[in-house]
């Protein structure tokens, strides 16, 4: 899943990924769509990593999630945009 846009003051920028980066996993968790990242997020612990491929190179990047507060989910301040099957994703 590329990353499309950050928002401004978001996690996802916060541990430094890049509009492009292609979100591979969180955690050890792999993931291919939105649903499985939204998941993997879910599941992670609260200290855990973000792996991306930036052009050709593989990143591991650590990320601290916030305790859930009252929140049903975690959200990261990105927004993807991969083609699949003829829908963006």
């Amino acid at each position: 899943m590329r990353i499309e846009e950050l928002v401004d003051g978001g996690l996802a920028l916060k541990v430094g990924l890049l509009v492009g980066d292609k979100v591979v996993a969180i955690g050890d968790t792999l993931v291919g769509d939105l649903a499985e990242l939204r998941a993997a997020m879910q599941a992670a612990p609260v200290s855990s990593k973000v792996v991306v491929m930036r052009g050709t190179e593989k990143l591991e990047l650590a990320v601290e999630f916030p305790p859930d507060l009252d929140g049903p989910i975690r959200r990261f301040g990105l927004r993807t945009g991969d083609i699949v099957d003829g829908e963006v994703r």
